[in-house]
Formats: C-alpha cells, sequence, structure tokens
C-alpha cells in the first residue's frame, strides 16, 4: 500500500481553504450552523489540521441548537457538554425530560414548541445558573405545572417564555410566579388568562420586579393604575391544587 503525506511546501494556502468554506457559492460552505464553535472547528480544521483531533472534546461548546429536527428524547450525554450556555431545542418532539441530564452551567434554556405536557423532569434538574427559559408552545398549563415555576427552583430566572401554552388560572399563576426575584421579562400572550378582564393589571401589580410583559414595557403609570387589583382579587378564594 502506497501512503502520501503532504509537506508544508505542498499545503494548500490556509486562506484558499477558508474561503472553499464560507463562500456563498461554495458547495462546502454551511449556513445556519449548529454551534458557533462548530464553525471555529471548521476553520481549525483546514488551517492547523493537525491540533484538530478526530474526537472533539464536546467542553469546547458553549452553544447548541438543533431546531426542528425530530428531536424527542434528551439523554445524560448532555452532561458531556458541561461548559454549555445555552441550549436551543425548539420545534422538536420532546415530551418529557430525564431526571440530571441538563448541563449545570446552561444559561439560557430554549424548548419552544415541543410536546412537553409537564414541568417534573425539567424541575429535577440542576440548573443554578439559568437565566431564561423558554416552554412557549407546549401542553402546558396546570396547577401543577405553575407550582414548578418558582424562586425554588429557578433562582435566578430572568426571563421566561409561557407564550401559547394553557394556563387558564391568573391567580395561581401570578402567586407562583411572583418568587422568581430576578425574574423581569415574562410572556403569556397566548394563553386563556389572557382574555379575563383584570389581565395584564393583575400580573403586573402581583410582581413588581416585572420590567416586560408580553414585549411591552410595564410603564410606571401602568403600573400605578393596577395599584392594588391584586389584593383585592385575593380577597376571593384561591385554591391550590
Amino acid at each position: 500500500m502506497l501512503c502520501c503525506q503532504r509537506t508544508a511546501e505542498h499545503r494548500e494556502d490556509p486562506q484558499a481553504l477558508i474561503d472553499l468554506i464560507t463562500c456563498l457559492r461554495s458547495p462546502w460552505q454551511q449556513q445556519g450552523s449548529w454551534s458557533p464553535e462548530a464553525e471555529q472547528l471548521r476553520e481549525a480544521a483546514v488551517v492547523t489540521p493537525e491540533r484538530v483531533q478526530s474526537h472533539t472534546n464536546p467542553t469546547v461548546f458553549r452553544t447548541l441548537r438543533i431546531v426542528d429536527q425530530g428531536v424527542c428524547v434528551i439523554d445524560e450525554g448532555l452532561l458531556k457538554f458541561s461548559n454549555l450556555e445555552k441550549l436551543v431545542l425548539s420545534a422538536n418532539r420532546i415530551c418529557d425530560i430525564s431526571p440530571r441530564c441538563l448541563p449545570a452551567s446552561l444559561k439560557v434554556l430554549e424548548l419552544h414548541a415541543n410536546l412537553l405536557q409537564a414541568l417534573t423532569g425539567l424541575t429535577q434538574q440542576n440548573l443554578p445558573e439559568l437565566q431564561h427559559l423558554g416552554l412557549g408552545s407546549n401542553r402546558l398549563g396546570s396547577h401543577d405545572d405553575a407550582h414548578h415555576l418558582t424562586g425554588q427552583f429557578w433562582p435566578r430566572l430572568v426571563s421566561l417564555d409561557l407564550s401559547s401554552c394553557e394556563f387558564e388560572d391568573q391567580q395561581v399563576l401570578a402567586k407562583a410566579l411572583a418568587t422568581l426575584a430576578c425574574l423581569r421579562t415574562l410572556s403569556l400572550e397566548g394563553n386563556p388568562l389572557t382574555l379575563v378582564p383584570s389581565y395584564p393589571g393583575f400580573m403586573i401589580d402581583s410582581m413588581q420586579s416585572l420590567l416586560y410583559l408580553d414585549t411591552q414595557r410595564v410603564a410606571p403609570d401602568q403600573r400605578h393604575g393596577f395599584k392594588g387589583l391584586s389584593s383585592e382579587a385575593r380577597g376571593e378564594a384561591v385554591t391550590w391544587l
């Protein structure tokens, strides 16, 4: 068997190789990368291939974006990505999340438009750094789901997307979300509870630190106008299941 080895003088021009993987008309160019780090590895593979191992260490990845790929299971394999900060799994077929399968380093978790019907598995994760949780367009809305959206589970959550879910009880959800001390941005549009006359005033008055509700900034005069609305409503019986 004959073997050929590239010598330094016969190696292709690195810039020409980079052009091949970045030029829009190149057959080797890829759009919509699943990770910014993947793009960096591709460039490193053509410039300094001897430095890129055949099995890249998963710890180099900070972002993973796998959208509309039919993903239905998340398992402990993700724990290998121990430095992962952003995980986007929108528009897949995930109906449940196994306990303790997400890296504790996560700051952004986007699960929009999946098939989630409960949050039990999600709250069994160890995610102390999570700042954004995207749960919009899932089959969520029970009292039990609301009870899993508290500061006990999400101590640093700043942004929460619950748009187009099935939450109906405004009081139950507001009581849970009010315990999220860091929450500043909340999306509830598309839920049945947004159709009641006391919305959005009740939510705004219940959450004094909220800055944005349904993409709209909460103005000071708006907050003043709704002052006391949540107290009046709490005079009625609220049943926690």
